[in-house]
């Protein structure tokens, strides 16, 4: 289990948003300079990561970490609904800042899963009735996200040392977070 440090544990939510597509549309091939979480929570989409296609459908999630080169597509008669979340300024363990450390850029939850998309229909629900405070509220929900990603069993961590931090790189970055 990956080390998440609660008191300098305080990702900056950049956006929250439901979307529905209804096919044919494409999107641009782009990446962004944070983490994104990306989450099919109903129907189907085609995504390019990195070049390579994937057809996606309900329970999907997605996992972009800065640089990571992706777009979407839906064809003709194609629908889909999906959380969209950008978030930085967040470290876990010994890895990079905005950097969430699984081997997959996809994941499918097996022990959380319910949890997690009951998660998601609280964020939307939230984002709809927009009550005094919901950003909080939305910034609780999104950690609890990602806690469930990284507790799962299905989900494995990232065991590549070359991206760890080196102990200064470390210390620089906690001093930082504090």
């Amino acid at each position: 289990m990956l080390k998440i440090d609660s008191k300098t544990f305080n990702p900056e939510i950049l956006y929250v948003f439901d979307s529905e597509m209804v096919g044919p549309t494409a999107g641009k091939n782009h990446y962004h300079d944070f983490f994104e979480l990306s989450i099919l929570i109903e129907g189907q989409s085609e995504y390019t990561i990195e070049g390579k296609k994937h057809l996606l459908s309900k329970g999907s999630i997605l996992l972009f970490n800065p640089g990571v080169y992706h777009y979407e597509q839906a064809f003709e008669g194609m629908y889909n609904r999906q959380i969209h979340i950008g978030i930085r300024r967040f470290s876990i363990d010994r890895f990079p800042r905005d950097f969430f450390p699984l081997d997959t850029t996809i994941v499918h939850l097996s022990e959380y899963e319910d949890a997690f998309f009951e998660t998601c229909t609280e964020i939307v629900n939230e984002r709809k009735e927009r009550q005094s405070g919901y950003d909080i509220i939305l910034k609780a929900l999104v950690l609890k996200l990602m806690v469930y990603i990284l507790r799962d069993k299905s989900t494995e961590q990232r065991e590549d040392k070359e991206l760890l931090l080196t102990d200064e790189k470390l210390e620089r970055q906690q001093l930082v977070d504090q």
